[in-house]
């Protein structure tokens, strides 16, 4: 079952986002408007990325160090 305000139940767990873009669809609006979205939130970001250079034991250097 879907309700606009609680959303779905767990037996429709899995018809969750279709049914809240079928929702959206049927009133004109974005899922995150209906969800309540008040506009854009800042969230601080940082990198992830290993480069493969960064692997390379320091004794044994490669790429760019050891040459």
């Amino acid at each position: 079952m879907l309700d606009v305000i609680e959303g779905t139940n767990e037996d429709a767990l899995l018809l969750d986002i279709p049914l809240h873009d079928l929702a959206g669809s049927i009133l004109g609006l974005l899922v995150f408007a209906i969800l309540g979205a008040k506009g854009p939130r800042k969230l601080p970001i940082y990198s992830g990325a290993i480069y493969f250079d960064d692997l390379d034991p320091e004794n044994k250097p490669r790429g760019v160090a050891g040459v």
